[in-house]
């Protein structure tokens, strides 16, 4: 029996090793890529909570089943593609870096954790189309025309490497003091131009290494691609150029200025990343064009409005319009959330225009400004003399913007849902429109049967679908 159980020992240890040496070179890289991706994983839902970067509000998912594992000279580089969340892409300003490609990038250290990257990809042909397995941080495609930006994200300093023909193009001393590039968050339109919405984060120029030095001091590597060049010393933080030999701040002429309050939360973040699919929410939106719009807009989050108040969009004070949404109501669909968006982006439209006329930073409706409103937007100043100023005997005071939003804006806000989901009924893009209207003369004149009507439909709506936070 002994000699039995030897014999079926022996065997199970020559069949093991006869496993083991059957594995093909390509099953064994294979298996190592799936640990290393594996751990990088672990480390990232570990830490990820650690980093202020505003990129990892707005990644859709990261791609782990097809990280790009690469070894070389600094060892193991772990590199997951994402999607950006909603309809966002990124660009410069003017809309001529394209097909946007995005990874984070995970550098083993000799602690064996990670340093976390975020890398950008850009080609200079609208058609060329970057293909995940011909570029990693050692290989880039002999054929390749584009940019890359790499961003330490513990720092958010980062750094833009040009590329001609598959070689890192490297630029004169001079030239590297100078020029800087930024690439913003925003959405591109049928017409084929660019909307930026914020700014991700400016890099310096030349072929700096694509990854920060070590926490030794030491150099890690030849940066992304496999240049070989120096670090590169025009690399500033978000929002700051290099200029005469020192980061300094510079305003750049952006649509939208959002409050880390906004940005930071999901359910707000993900549906105005979603609503750059909606052509109308695109249109409100450019009037705020940093370029040329008479006044600025920001968008944050607070915890301090009141239950009832879903959002509240103030008067400009010094040229600045603020939508202020409150957190404690976004326990509601996101169709809802959206709706919210486009009746505060009315609001803030209604303001510019108010703004425009009144020739300066706040709005005081003084007989001078009512007089240019009457003449620039006699609409609008009707409303705000029917309901406000000159109110008719045995009338009370009403809202003018909400008046003017019950009667001539409803229309604009279903188009936006639509575009927003368009797999509902008219019924209920119809009812949803009403939502902050409800105490408005259009509203009082509507019959009992169709107010409950449309309340029944609110209510159905909201307590059929999932909340967005």
């Amino acid at each position: 029996m002994k000699k039995i159980t030897k014999i079926l020992q022996a065997f199970v240890v020559i069949f093991g090793l006869s496993l083991m040496t059957n594995c093909t070179p390509n099953e064994i890289a294979d298996n190592k890529n799936a640990d290393a991706s594996d751990k990088a994983k672990i480390w990232f839902d570990n830490h990820k909570n650690d980093y202020n970067a505003i990129i990892l509000q707005y990644i859709e998912n990261l791609d782990w089943g097809n990280a790009i594992v690469s070894y070389g000279e600094i060892g193991e580089v772990i590199e997951v593609p994402f999607a950006l969340k909603g309809s966002l892409q990124a660009s410069n300003e003017k809309g001529t870096l394209y097909n946007d490609h995005h990874r984070l990038m995970f550098v083993k250290d000799e602690q064996n954790e990670f340093k976390l990257l975020y890398v950008q990809m850009f080609t200079n042909d609208e058609k060329y189309s970057i293909q995940n397995e011909n570029y990693n941080y050692y290989n880039i495609k002999d054929n390749f025309n584009g940019y890359i930006y790499v961003q330490d994200l513990s720092t958010n300093i980062g750094n833009k490497i040009k590329f001609e023909d598959g070689e890192k193009v490297e630029n004169s001393s001079t030239a590297k003091m100078q020029e800087y590039a930024c690439v913003y968050f925003g959405w591109w339109s049928s017409d084929g131009s660019f909307t930026a919405l914020y700014e991700v984060g400016c890099y310096g120029g030349g072929g700096g290494n694509g990854v920060p030095s070590s926490g030794s001091g030491e150099n890690p590597g030849s940066g992304y691609g496999g240049g070989t060049s120096g670090s590169n010393p025009s690399s500033c933080p978000a929002g700051y150029r290099y200029k005469l030999g020192e980061c300094v701040l510079v305003e750049v002429p952006i649509i939208v200025i959002t409050d880390a309050s906004f940005s930071n939360n999901p359910c707000l973040a993900s549906v105005f990343a979603k609503l750059g699919g909606s052509a109308t929410f695109q249109k409100y939106l450019r009037n705020f064009d940093g370029s040329f719009s008479v006044a600025n807009l920001k968008l944050s989050a607070s915890s301090t409005l009141g239950n009832n108040v879903n959002a509240e969009t103030t008067s400009p004070i010094n040229y600045l319009i603020n939508i202020n949404f409150n957190e404690n109501n976004l326990n509601r669909p996101a169709l809802s959330i959206a709706r919210t968006f486009i009746h505060e982006m009315i609001h803030a439209e209604i303001y510019r225009k108010l703004l425009s006329v009144a020739g300066q930073p706040q709005i005081q409706f003084n007989t001078n400004q009512l007089n240019q409103l009457r003449n620039d937007y006699p609409g609008l100043y009707d409303y705000y003399m029917r309901y406000e100023f000159n109110i008719a005997p045995g009338q009370n005071p009403s809202d003018a913007q909400h008046e003017a939003m019950a009667t001539h804006y409803r229309s604009i806000i279903v188009q936006t849902l639509k575009q927003f989901d368009n797999t509902l009924t008219n019924e209920t893009y119809e009812a949803l429109a009403w939502e902050g209207l409800k105490n408005t003369v259009a509203w009082k004149k509507l019959s009992t049967e169709k107010q409950n009507n449309i309340s029944s439909t609110i209510s159905n709506f909201n307590s059929k679908n999932s909340n967005c936070q």
